[in-house]
């Protein structure tokens, strides 16, 4: 019972911290899923402390396919499990873009940076409308 609530205190902690990040508003979500504005508003200001996984699930699924471009519910992972540990991908994420430097100097890390950055640039070359939208964001 204690882990559910763990896991879902991380789901809580994980879905507000995407909603900060996009900048996504309880309108918005209420008009790309099946949820309320006034129950994601909730949510968000902290008047419901705990709120139904399906809940959570609902708001990560959405902001994760529309502003990360992850596919359906199944692909979604919220965090990485190590003997027994799970940590946020949210905090990975942020480990990883405060301490850039560091993995910029690992072979392999720096070799899927480069090969990323090098399909975005052949993508953006042959595409103008691209590029307006790519330096929007």
């Amino acid at each position: 019972m204690n882990e559910k609530k763990n896991d879902r205190e991380m789901l809580l902690k994980e879905t507000l911290t995407l909603i900060d990040k996009y900048g996504v508003t309880a309108y918005e979500i209420e008009q790309n899923t099946d949820l309320t504005a006034v129950g994601v508003q909730k949510i968000i200001n902290g008047e419901t402390l705990k709120p139904q996984k399906r809940t959570l699930d609902s708001i990560t699924n959405y902001i994760n396919k529309k502003y990360l471009g992850i596919g359906n519910d199944s692909n979604i992972i919220n965090y990485l499990e190590i003997d027994g540990i799970k940590i946020s991908i949210s905090v990975i994420e942020n480990y990883v873009v405060n301490n850039e430097e560091v993995f910029m100097k690992k072979k392999g890390f720096k070799n899927m940076i480069e090969l990323r950055v090098a399909k975005k640039l052949l993508e953006l070359v042959n595409n103008p409308e691209k590029i307006k939208e790519f330096l929007k964001n």
